[in-house]
């Protein structure tokens, strides 16, 4: 894989519960420059063009760049992407913090999530392994109750 890559992107189907690791190819992260890049050009790749926010078909693309992890300036961004508004381009929003790095030490350069999961479930991810896990017990609380909650059953 080209130097910065994991070499795979993470697929979730919220609506089967069904998760997969996909390889992503040395061309594809070539004409894609960095997160933003990478975010559209699995949006375009696997989304139909005239799809609405509110639909199973519509995507949320959280992507990494090959800086993403690094010691540089601008290490900790990634990008997420998605059609928020009908009738409207893409949107796209661009974050720093310790998201984008856990993401690529996980061993992914990307997350494509469709679907509508019947019922409340959150995303794990650790070493490379990804579940959907349920979260129920977390509906009604607040930020600082869930985080709590989450970090009990979740941080070693």
């Amino acid at each position: 894989m080209t130097f910065g890559w994991r070499g795979q992107f993470l697929r979730v189907n919220l609506t089967s519960g069904m998760l997969c690791t996909e390889p992503l190819r040395p061309e594809e992260v070539k004409d894609s420059i960095g997160a933003h890049g990478l975010a559209m050009h699995l949006f375009g790749k696997d989304v139909p063009a005239e799809v609405e926010p509110g639909s199973a078909e519509n995507a949320l693309i959280l992507a990494t760049s090959p800086l993403t992890g690094t010691l540089l300036p601008n290490g900790g961004h990634y990008s997420v992407v998605t059609r928020a508004t009908r009738g409207a381009g893409l949107s796209c929003a661009n974050l720093g913090g310790a998201w984008g790095p856990e993401l690529k030490y996980a061993g992914f350069d990307a997350i494509v999530v469709q679907g509508k999961s019947p019922r409340p479930v959150y995303l794990w991810i650790s070493d490379g392994v990804a579940e959907l896990r349920d979260a129920g017990h977390l509906w009604g609380k607040n930020v600082r109750e869930c985080g709590d909650l989450l970090r009990a059953e979740t941080d070693k």
